[in-house]
């Protein structure tokens, strides 16, 4: 079983942005009040319990069961341990939802498991129904991205192989989607810079993401001296003259429709 790193306090600190900043991708999902909605990701919740006062039934799922409790605990009705790669193991049921909402979650789902991944939310979703998601997109964090494998290297370890995350072109996943039984509606890709809080550096942010390379480590002692390496070598790039740090994202949104299998030689 996957070791579960999550900390929903840690979370909330340095990820805090990620509940708040969705305005596009949820007016993207089109929502109304008769839908029955699946968040895929949904982490400690905040969205979640948002989505679930404007539809009609919602389930929210997540591989960390920390983040489940803490969705439970803020009012998320049903929240689900579950691997985005194998939600049949949670109990969804096939053709039980009209809509699929994924906000930060599908780029952490490794580049084998994608299509097993995208299976299931075909097979839960009803015809026609819709999948919008917002993930990490091609060169999202990249200088994190390689002072992490780097770092790793530099130590005599695979970075590459502990890396946990799958950024995808807007054209690579189009043509993914595409493949397993979706027409694509939109895709667009945003960068966007968000500061670190006030007074700290990427350290905190590394502590809080960057566990599977982490985990790679011998011992605590080597923890910490990757991690404080990785701030040093990310200072001259993502450190300001008044010493303020900015990580920079690329954002992935897509929307897509499912297409019954009978119809899917009409795909463009």
């Amino acid at each position: 079983m996957r070791k579960d790193d999550w900390s929903p306090e840690l979370y909330a600190k340095h990820a805090y942005f990620v509940p708040k900043e969705t305005e596009r991708i949820v007016s993207l999902l089109d929502l109304n009040k008769d839908d029955t909605v699946l968040d895929l990701g949904c982490g400690d919740g905040p969205l979640t319990l948002q989505l679930q006062q404007q539809c009609r039934k919602l389930t929210g799922v997540d591989a960390s069961a920390r983040m489940i409790e803490a969705a439970r605990k803020r009012g998320v009705l049903d929240a689900r341990v579950a691997d985005a790669s194998d939600l049949a193991a949670a109990g969804i049921e096939e053709q039980a939802y009209d809509k699929v909402f994924s906000n930060a979650c599908l780029h952490w789902v490794k580049e084998d498991r994608q299509d097993a991944m995208i299976d299931g939310v075909w097979h839960c979703l009803k015809d026609g129904g819709r999948f919008a998601l917002e993930m990490g997109g091609h060169q999202n964090i990249a200088a994190i991205h390689m002072a992490l494998i780097d770092t790793l290297g530099e130590a005599g370890l695979d970075g590459r192989a502990h890396s946990p995350w799958y950024f995808p072109t807007a054209a690579t996943y189009t043509t993914k989607l595409q493949e397993r039984g979706f027409r694509v509606l939109h895709a667009e890709t945003e960068p966007v810079i968000r500061h670190c809080p006030v007074g700290e550096d990427v350290g905190g942010w590394l502590s809080t993401f960057g566990s599977s390379f982490f985990n790679a480590c011998r011992d605590d002692a080597e923890r910490r001296r990757v991690r404080d390496r990785c701030v040093q070598r990310l200072a001259p790039v993502l450190r300001a003259s008044d010493g303020a740090w900015s990580i920079v994202y690329v954002r992935l949104r897509i929307v897509a429709e499912k297409v019954p299998r009978a119809s899917q030689h009409k795909l463009p």
